[in-house]
């Protein structure tokens, strides 16, 4: 193939068994690639140009700068006949699996089996991703080329892991808010009552009262329908809020915490960590200066 530039780095080089192999494409011009496969989810992603993928029995993708391609695993695709236009392309083939899949990585073993859960009900498909995951992006591929010039560089590797790790979750959260959850009324009821009051101090018998349900039909019909407990539903919520917060306005991390329901500052830096793989402080820089060279690491 006629690849001006090609970066790979897999597992064993990143010590992270959750990812097969990530990578940096650039095409010079138009070339062929052919029908293949592989045995994890694929994640793509265009910085510039555009390509056309052709799907075995699914309909033809054409992604641009903006979005992202999913391709579940051992689902057969080519370029569109077998042509790929000149573009620059991250691509990341990742396998949620078990214990041993979660080595260096923020996750639980109930996180990585939702995660398997949302890619495996959206996918072939695309979805648009938010300016972060553009900014994240642009930092891995200059750690791609800062790693593929001197791979003694060791203190690179987390922060590889913990932007791949945050570029997958914050994928996984657009797929998830592109499903059109078919739910219950009850169901339906509960969660616009929870996106009304979700920085209020609610609880499951508040909502179960709402919806004229006992606590246990409410957690465990929630559960079988959206995939989340309340509490985890509520907890997303909150965390959205926060992050427009941060993005939209100048508000303290204090104000911002407090406002989204969050009963201590601590507790909510701590969260916010736990799911983005970074500080609110360092999320709201990274949105904020898009064009600062500076690298942000992820513990």
């Amino acid at each position: 193939m006629n690849v001006m530039i090609r970066i790979q780095l897999f597992s064993d080089q990143i010590q992270m068994p959750f990812i097969n192999v990530t990578g940096f494409n650039a095409f010079q011009t138009a070339d062929r690639l052919s029908w293949h496969k592989h045995h994890g989810f694929e994640l793509t992603f265009v910085h510039k140009g555009i390509v056309h993928w052709e799907i075995h029995n699914h309909p033809t993708q054409h992604l641009t700068n903006g979005y992202a391609s999913l391709m579940p695993p051992h689902v057969a695709h080519r370029g569109l006949d077998e042509v790929t236009y000149p573009c620059e392309m991250t691509y990341i083939v990742f396998q949620p699996g078990d214990q041993e899949t979660l080595r260096h990585t923020p996750f639980t073993q109930h996180e990585m089996n939702e995660i398997y859960r949302i890619f495996s009900m959206a996918g072939p498909g695309i979805v648009k991703i938010n300016s972060f995951v553009i900014e994240l992006l642009r930092q891995l591929k200059k750690i791609f080329f800062l790693f593929q010039s001197d791979e003694s560089q060791t203190h690179l590797l987390p922060m590889i892991r913990g932007i791949l790790c945050q570029i997958i979750i914050e994928c996984a959260f657009a797929f998830r808010q592109s499903e059109s959850l078919e739910v219950s009324n009850e169901i339906q009821a509960s969660i616009e009552y929870m996106e009304k009051h979700c920085s209020e101090d609610i609880g499951i018998k508040t909502i179960a009262d709402v919806i004229n349900k006992s606590e246990s039909y409410l957690y465990n019909a929630f559960k079988n329908e959206v995939g989340l407990t309340p509490n985890e539903y509520i907890l997303k919520l909150r965390l959205e809020q926060t992050r427009e917060e941060l993005l939209a306005t100048d508000k303290s991390i204090t104000e911002i915490s407090l406002d989204a329901g969050f009963t201590t500052t601590q507790y909510f830096s701590s969260t916010f960590k736990r799911y983005f793989g970074c500080t609110p402080s360092n999320y709201r820089k990274m949105i904020k200066r898009p064009n600062d060279d500076t690298m942000y690491y992820f513990p």
